[in-house]
């Protein structure tokens, strides 16, 4: 369905409706979608949240490994008061979802509304879970109290998308079935239709489909780069915030080709299954069961389900698109935390010298003895140091960097930081420390720092107020393009090779980057394997 026609038919409802909002026998605020029409549910600080709201039909049978369709519409009220099941994935060591429901049938988001007025149009923003693309929903699965952010005057929306072999398996009869002759990226192409549902119906709950922002941290902000680099979901969102976003100015695999030296994604979906449709016929549980990943454990450089250059969503490598200016031109606020890598290091599959040399070889065939160039191990108690500040650089700040110095070319605006707070609701691993590992301010952009843990609440006064300034700030550039103003210090644009960020931590200090050097033997490293491939 075009954009136009769904705006007809929204229309039309209205029209049939009489207002896009109206009362339910029981008293809940009823919301015409172009679907059917939903009722929410009273969450504190007077929030309504609407929950579990289809955006696409289920990619089941036929429609698994394709790009998503309109969700099917329904009569009478349905009552969104509960999260849809997560998307088919494996269990992990990590946060996770309730598994006991999970489920092909996925497709759903969550929209939370703060009061507003009749007529209002309240910005929007849209949060992409992580993950690793294996892993998570759209649910209360991560550290986060979307309730806490909506409640500062933004609609909230979050939503499922297609995960692991489910949403980025490549396979060349996939290719050959699809009208743009490409295959995988089916969990983008899913934030996309999520997207487009999104400027089709936000209006209807109060919010402004010319004022959205995207925003996510580690798989979610990948997405959010991806997305910028996409010319399918052109126009869907005006702000972008990328938060440890990995692997975008990294080696990537491309669908049909070798490059990086590692083999493409279509031959890598053939040693799966040689024929898809067998593939396809199979239950969810069986599909899982194949596709378990040939990944070095705790190296997000190794997954095999990840977003890859289809020539289609993804027209060429990102890098290439940011440095060429070929990306969205919208105002990007992007960074990582000071210790992103010690929270792999400690699951990390090298635990000796000799592992840690093994691993750097096979994993970066293109790069390998570079890598150990800048992160030697000498002794087997070398190994959880080099990691964790392999990871934290050549999987994530690289990316910061690379992206942030991309969008410093005229006519773009781009903030950078680093998140430096030590969080000390870290996971219980006394020894080695985490500092501020891989996703630890999640809570602090939510705004709301809960505590379940058995000890006492580890947050303290300058946690508070940290979180209280980061969430206003993400709000505020929500609202207004521009993080400046309210508590925040200055915290000017970025320019060419400055090395400059705003440090959230103990006290919000905008200095230069102390890790510049180590960045700058990762982009040199990086500059060589893209020279090696042309």
């Amino acid at each position: 369905m075009t954009l136009r026609a769904t705006g007809a038919v929204l229309a039309l409802l209205v029209a049939v409706a009489g207002s896009p909002k109206a009362q339910s026998p029981r008293g809940e605020t009823v919301i015409q979608t172009t679907s059917g029409r939903v009722s929410g549910i009273a969450t504190s600080h007077d929030v309504v949240a609407y929950r579990g709201i289809p955006y696409a039909a289920p990619p089941v049978g036929a429609l698994r490994w394709r790009p998503p369709q309109p969700a099917l519409p329904w009569t009478g009220i349905r009552a969104a008061v509960e999260y849809g099941p997560p998307c088919f994935q494996a269990k992990w060591k990590g946060p996770s979802p309730d598994l006991t429901a999970m489920s092909e049938d996925c497709l759903a988001l969550n929209v939370w509304v703060p009061p507003h007025k009749p007529g209002a149009r309240l910005p929007v923003m849209v949060h992409i879970h992580g993950g690793g693309f294996f892993a998570g929903a759209g649910a209360n699965a991560e550290p986060v109290d979307q309730v806490a952010l909506a409640a500062q005057g933004v609609v909230l929306v979050s939503m499922n998308y297609r995960l692991g072999i489910f949403g980025f398996l490549s396979h060349p009869d996939l290719s050959k079935e699809s009208p743009a002759k490409a295959s995988g990226n089916y969990g983008l192409m899913d934030q996309i239709a999520a997207l487009r549902w999104i400027k089709a119906n936000i209006a209807a709950f109060g919010g402004d489909p010319g004022q959205v922002t995207i925003f996510g941290s580690s798989a979610g902000g990948s997405s959010v780069l991806y997305l910028m680099a996409s010319p399918l979901a052109n126009g869907l969102f005006q702000r972008a915030i990328a938060q440890s976003a990995a692997k975008v100015f990294s080696p990537l695999k491309y669908r049909n080709g070798a490059r990086f030296g590692y083999e493409s994604a279509e031959a890598e979906g053939v040693r799966i299954a040689p024929d898809i449709g067998s593939l396809r016929a199979l239950p969810a549980g069986e599909v899982l069961a194949k596709a378990k990943s040939l990944m070095i454990p705790g190296d997000p450089a190794t997954l095999e389900f990840w977003p890859t250059v289809d020539g289609h969503l993804i027209p060429a490598h990102p890098a290439d698109l940011f440095e060429l200016g070929q990306v969205a031109n919208v105002p990007l606020i992007i960074g990582n935390t000071t210790d992103e890598g010690t929270l792999f290091a400690n699951g990390h599959a090298a635990r000796t010298a000799g592992e840690w040399r093994e691993f750097a070889r096979r994993a970066y065939p293109v790069g390998g003895d570079d890598l150990l160039a800048q992160y030697p191990a000498a002794r087997d108690t070398d190994v959880f140091t080099s990691v964790s500040r392999y990871v934290t650089d050549w999987i994530f700040a690289g990316t910061t960097r690379g992206v942030a110095r991309a969008m410093t070319r005229p006519g773009r605006r781009v903030w950078r930081y680093e998140f430096t707070r030590v969080n000390r609701a870290a996971w219980p691993f006394p020894d080695p420390p985490l500092g501020a590992f891989h996703s630890s301010e999640l809570g602090y952009v939510f705004g709301e720092l809960t505590w379940r843990g058995p000890r006492p609440n580890p947050y303290d006064a300058t946690d508070r107020a940290l979180a209280k300034a980061m969430s206003a700030t993400w709000v505020r550039f929500a609202r207004t393009g521009d993080p400046n103003g309210g508590e925040l210090r200055s915290w000017p644009q970025d320019v060419p090779n400055s090395d400059r960020r705003m440090a959230f931590g103990d006290t919000m200090t905008f200095s230069v980057d102390p890790n510049a050097a180590a960045l700058d033997a990762y982009e040199r490293v990086f500059t060589k394997m893209r020279q090696r491939e042309r």
